[in-house]
């Protein structure tokens, strides 16, 4: 058996990691939200402010009054409550339009309007923009591909920090686009919400880097790439572990392939990347079939603040697992190698910088146990 984690060959843990819930594709012209309804984020001051021309002509005011005029009056009363039959303009003038409007894309069966919420008049002085969309019953795919230039928009730009999309629960086409261009549910809300990096985690939901990390591992095998030949479970017992060498992280995204010792490597640099607080550790145990280690990480999601176990190369246990402590990890992980619960074994903390460079198992070994260890079972 090879020093470090062996695969147990099980069925993969089945997690599904977000709350998202595609629904039919049926959208109909509505716009979302009450005008001057204001929501912020929690925590955070105000980005610096750099200023954006966006392209409001009167064509483009004319076309989406256009649209916004053919919207069932109930539909419109979305936007307003109060609005009567005869107020069939988005906005009362062009004026008034390019003064509140971020952010507009029109086609010929729908618009899509950032509607600025100034940091003077948002709760705690952050500076975000709220989704107005209309989308034609001809319009399949519009309001997707209109969400998406938002998007992309906001991803290239730093003026706002957070974009705010009032949806009701009942507008399942709306839901469907929102959660489809990466917006998630609010939990202290009906709004979905889009931000990026510490905006995001401020907002009250938990952090998407490790759900990104974890999708993106699923996939991978267990084993490893020695001169050029591929070992997975299929061939395992093939493997000359002397010759083993642990693999860069991009190589690693590249092959994926990896024992336990190359998935902590990416998930602590990715996670490092994110400003995410990690640790990564080792067990060691000597078992009847020789000794064996597995590393593992576990990490404070900075949203919630609890703690979570980012598991991917023991495929019986592969999630993200809600934990106590490392502790709870150790519980399961030890007992897939002894199922009994007598055998001794050690657990070591360490840092895996640089520790993805081709480092031989004694190497790697010896740099992950050159501490004291944080937790041992006589």
């Amino acid at each position: 058996m090879p020093m470090f984690g062996e695969r147990v060959v099980n069925d993969p843990f089945k997690h599904d990691f977000s709350d998202n819930t595609m629904f039919g594709d049926k959208v109909y012209l509505a716009h979302h939200g009450i005008k001057g309804q204001r929501w912020g984020v929690r925590n955070g001051p105000p980005y610096p402010l750099k200023g954006h021309e966006t392209d409001i002509s009167p064509d483009i005011y004319a076309k989406i009054n256009k649209l916004y005029r053919s919207m069932p009056l109930a539909d419109r009363r979305m936007i307003d409550p109060d609005i009567s039959e005869d107020d069939t303009e988005y906005f009362e003038s062009l004026n008034a339009y390019k003064k509140r409007t971020a952010f507009n894309s029109v086609s010929e069966h729908g618009f899509i309007i950032g509607e600025k919420i100034p940091s003077d008049k948002n709760i705690d002085g952050t500076h975000g923009i709220e989704v107005g969309i209309g989308v034609t019953a001809k319009g399949k795919g519009v309001g997707t591909g209109l969400t998406a230039d938002l998007v992309d928009w906001f991803d290239n730009q730093d003026e706002y920090d957070v974009i705010w999309w009032p949806v009701d629960n009942a507008n399942k086409g709306s839901i469907r686009i929102a959660e489809k261009n990466g917006f998630v549910k609010d939990p202290l809300g009906n709004n979905y919400v889009y931000a990026k990096g510490q905006t995001f985690r401020d907002l009250g939901v938990c952090d998407r880097t490790p759900d990104d990390i974890y999708n993106k591992l699923n996939t991978f095998d267990y084993g490893c790439i020695i001169n050029g030949k591929r070992y997975n479970e299929t061939n395992l017992d093939e493997v000359d572990w002397s010759q083993y060498k642990t693999t860069p992280v991009k190589q690693f995204a590249k092959d994926k392939i990896g024992t336990c010792w190359d998935y902590t490597n990416y998930q602590h640099e990715q996670l490092k990347k994110a400003g995410i607080n990690h640790d990564t550790h080792m067990l060691v145990m000597d078992t009847d079939s020789g000794p064996v280690t597995h590393t593992f990480t576990t990490y404070e999601d900075p949203v919630n603040h609890k703690q979570y176990w980012l598991e991917q190369a023991l495929y019986s246990e592969r999630g993200i697992h809600a934990i106590n402590s490392y502790q709870d990890a150790i519980d399961v992980i030890s007992k897939r190698y002894d199922s009994s619960g007598t055998k001794a074994f050690d657990v070591y903390k360490f840092n895996p910088d640089g520790m993805d460079q081709g480092l031989g198992d004694q190497e790697f070994f010896d740099r992950a146990t050159s501490d004291d260890p944080i937790f041992q079972r006589k």
